[in-house]
């Protein structure tokens, strides 16, 4: 499924209600791989994407923007590979929010030369498996977990890994917690 005006992805897309989606391996939904394209998803309460494959991205190139948004009671996305916001060169934003929930086998943000962000808040969580858990892996990468949001990292955690200037995590506001099971 996607959103074109033809010559590219360029708009959104919206999955609300009781439904489940399942995204088989070497499936393509434009609007989130935004791979030179602007695109958006938006998990609404009730939805559910199951995806299959090895790697989703969340990345667009050239000043173009790519985001998954994740929002509302029961709304989750499970991905049985990694997760990449702002792969090399490109950008994306992830924001988990309002008790929406994303489960990954790993977690990258910014490769080299990428920038990436990812918000969770207002009871959003996030769990990663023991795949990589980096943020800023060669590009400039940000976590915010804030107001009740939760990360939960069966692995390590690295921050600025592969020599990432500037890239950074925080956890600030009342119920906000960030465990990593491979910290000392």
């Amino acid at each position: 499924a996607c959103a074109s005006d033809g010559a590219g992805t360029i708009g959104s897309i919206a999955f609300a209600g009781s439904n489940s989606w399942l995204l088989d391996s070497g499936t393509s939904l434009d609007a989130i791989d935004g791979i030179g394209d602007s695109g958006a998803v938006t998990l609404v309460s009730g939805a559910t994407m199951i995806s299959q494959g090895n790697l989703d991205s969340v990345s667009a190139t050239g000043g173009d923007s790519a985001s998954l948004t994740i929002t509302g009671t029961i709304a989750l996305w499970n991905s049985l590979g990694a997760i990449v916001v702002g792969e090399q060169s490109a950008s994306g934003t992830l924001t988990i929010e309002n008790q929406g929930a994303l489960n990954s086998g790993g977690l990258v943000v910014a490769q080299a030369g990428g920038t990436g962000t990812i918000s969770i808040t207002g009871n959003g969580s996030l769990q990663v498996g023991s795949g990589p858990f980096v943020v800023g892996a060669g590009g400039l990468g940000s976590l915010l977990i804030a107001s009740g949001g939760g990360a939960s990292v069966a692995g390590d955690a690295a921050i600025a890994g592969a020599g990432a200037d500037g890239s950074s995590a925080s956890v600030t506001g009342a119920g906000a917690t960030w465990h990593v099971a491979g910290a000392p």
